[in-house]
Parts: structure tokens; sequence; C-alpha cells
């Protein structure tokens, strides 16, 4: 019966040392994985050109917001801007955001393809006093946007897309910084 008492007790000790045994390795916190928006979100300065039909270049000033989404995506967010002396006169496109976007490994970026999504873009065109367009329309095939980042920290951003029944494409290209 002794022996039997000094069995369990040596069992009941061992049983209670390895439950309070902190735990090792396996349990541990690993390190937070960062994810792929890091860099890319935050409101963004820099130039944006516009060029038109792929020959007629137009550069303006802007800010740009770029906010993270669900699920390891980005958001995009062009406000209102005007061009003067463009090729169809005082241009002005409306604010636009475009969310979605998804990282594709092969662009080495944020991309998305929205030509067929039923998009629709604010345009107004005037040239010597005439409005020649002033509307809402739909941005048709093949309207897509890649977000990309430097090493350096700049965002580029190429957002090519058809407005309306124009003929010609329009290509929205900005570099920026925070």
């Amino acid at each position: 019966m002794k022996n039997s008492k000094h069995l369990f007790y040596s069992l009941l000790t061992f049983a209670l040392a390895t439950i309070s045994l902190p735990s090792c390795g396996s349990d541990e916190d690993e390190p937070e994985r960062p994810s792929l928006t890091d860099g890319y979100v935050g409101e963004f300065a820099g130039q944006l050109t516009l060029n038109i039909a792929g020959q007629y270049d137009y550069d303006t000033d802007i800010k740009i917001l770029i906010s993270a989404g669900k699920n390891e995506t980005l958001s995009v967010t062009f406000p209102e801007y005007s061009m003067s002396n463009t090729m169809m006169g005082e241009i002005t496109m409306g604010a636009i955001t475009l969310e979605n976007l998804t990282y594709d490994s092969l662009k080495v970026g944020f991309y998305l393809n929205y030509g067929e999504a039923g998009k629709n873009q604010y345009f107004k065109a005037e040239r010597n006093g005439t409005v020649t367009m002033d509307s809402e329309y739909p941005l048709n095939a093949p309207s897509d946007i890649l977000v990309t980042k430097g090493e350096d920290g700049k965002i580029t951003v190429v957002n090519s897309f058809r407005i309306g029944t124009m003929p010609m494409p329009i290509t929205a290209t900005f570099i920026g910084w925070k």
C-alpha cells in the first residue's frame, strides 16, 4: 500500500510538473507576415500624365488616395481634375474610385481589368466655348489599371481606358510619393 501511495504521488507530481512547463517551439508566436498592401496605402502626391490616342501628352499635379480593401486588395481614388489646351480643348475628368485590385505576381503589382464592370466616369470637353461632351460615360473594354511600387517608395499607377464611344484610348499615368 505504501508503494502504491508513493507511486500515485509520484505520478501526480509528474503530471502537474508536465502541465506547468512552459510551451516550446511550435507554440511561440510567429512573426507577423507583412501584408501585400504594405507601402501601397496612403495619399500620394505627384504628376499625372494623360496620353490621348497614344500621341498627345498633357500633365497636371494631383493627389490620389490608395486604400487597403478586404483580402489584400487595393482601391484607388482619383480626384476630379481639369486640363487646358488639349487636342479636345479644355477637358475635365470626374473623380472615380476603382476597387478590388488584386496582386498579380506576373505584373508585379495590383491589377484590375474593369472594362466590362459597368463603371462610369464624368467627362467634359469644351473647345472654343462649345461643349462637345458633358456627361457620365461608360468605361468600356479595354479598360484596366495597374499599381506598382518602386524600391524608393514611388508609386506608379497606369490607368488605361476607353470612355463612351470615343475611338481613341486614353492612358492616365500617375507617378507620386507619400
